[in-house]
């Protein structure tokens, strides 16, 4: 192979593993094909997007994650208040 050949099969390596990695980090489903987010809104122009889990749970353990969409519960989280127990909660 002659000097030419080898840039280009680089470049056309470099292009295939870029589509790769934009697919996988930067897209909104997750890694069984479902959507992220489960509110899309847009204010002033802007779309802002709301989930009630962690954009990247699918990934880190997609047995959990997929057991969880399919009975519909969602892991529980901490909650911390700041209200003191002098001031009334607000309403």
């Amino acid at each position: 192979m002659e000097g030419d050949e080898y840039m280009e099969k680089l470049k056309k390596y470099e292009a295939d593993y870029k589509q790769y990695l934009m697919s996988k980090y930067f897209t909104d489903k997750t890694i069984f094909g479902g959507n992220i987010f489960d509110v899309k809104m847009n204010i002033d122009g802007h779309t802002t997007t709301a989930a009630r889990l962690p954009p990247y749970q699918s990934y880190l353990d997609p047995a959990s994650f997929d057991d969880q969409n399919n009975k519909g519960t969602v892991p529980s989280a901490e909650t911390t208040t700041d209200i003191n127990s002098d001031e009334k909660p607000l309403i």
